[in-house]
């Protein structure tokens, strides 16, 4: 987190304390096609699908 701007770090740092405290992944927490185009626009190659489902 060193090479960021604070305030990058900052909702870095919400979405961390989110994750400990829900102790659920996006998709169970009504986030799944939120995280689907998140992970095609970052990371295409693991993006690849199964069915409807994005495999991560």
């Amino acid at each position: 987190m060193w090479g960021v701007d604070t305030e990058i770090a900052l909702n870095m740092l919400r979405v961390f304390a989110l994750m400990a405290e829900r102790r659920q992944y996006p998709d169970n927490m009504g986030y799944g096609r939120q995280l689907e185009t998140i992970v095609r626009a970052w990371l295409p190659s693991l993006a690849l699908t199964v069915g409807n489902q994005v495999p991560l």
